[in-house]
């Protein structure tokens, strides 16, 4: 078994995440907080299951948070979630080989990937309409989940 080896852009993520961390807001960093909890759990944490509602929730609490970014931290969050892809296209997702970890491979690092699209996700609305309305839209979406859930399908 080959010894797992952090790719450039992988180190390059987290040196990047460190800088930003004292110059971004509370909010922002509980954003990013949320994005890379949210993606570690559901990909690495192996003994948990993580429920599709905890992914709206998730999604509800990073989308309020947004209310209180600046432009700064969009921007920084912006970078954060671009180093997340490349760090995320660094690795080859059809290795199953390589050990990243106790029971990790490569290929199941797609918390990289994950983190990216949630913190781009949170920073599409950019007003309070934009943020309301996606807020409203994620609900809707989780009830209609929910009812189908209940009805049986999915």
């Amino acid at each position: 078994m080959t010894k797992y080896v952090e790719t450039v852009e992988e180190k390059a993520f987290s040196a990047l995440l460190d800088e930003k961390r004292d110059e971004i807001s509370k909010a922002a960093r509980g954003l990013v907080e949320l994005a890379v909890g949210c993606s570690y759990v559901h990909n690495l944490f192996r003994n948990y299951a993580f429920q599709s509602e905890e992914f709206y929730v998730a999604e509800h609490n990073m989308l309020h948070l947004t209310y209180a970014l600046t432009e700064h931290d969009r921007e920084a969050l912006a970078e954060v979630a671009q180093a997340a892809k490349a760090a995320s296209d660094s690795l080859d997702r059809g290795d199953s080989e390589t050990s990243a970890g106790f029971r990790i491979c490569i290929a199941d690092l797609h918390y990289y990937a994950m983190t990216s699209g949630m913190i781009e996700d949170a920073l599409k609305p950019t007003d309070r309409r934009e943020i309301d309305s996606a807020q409203f839209e994620l609900w809707r979406d989780y009830a209609e989940r929910w009812a189908c859930l209940r009805a049986g399908g999915e």
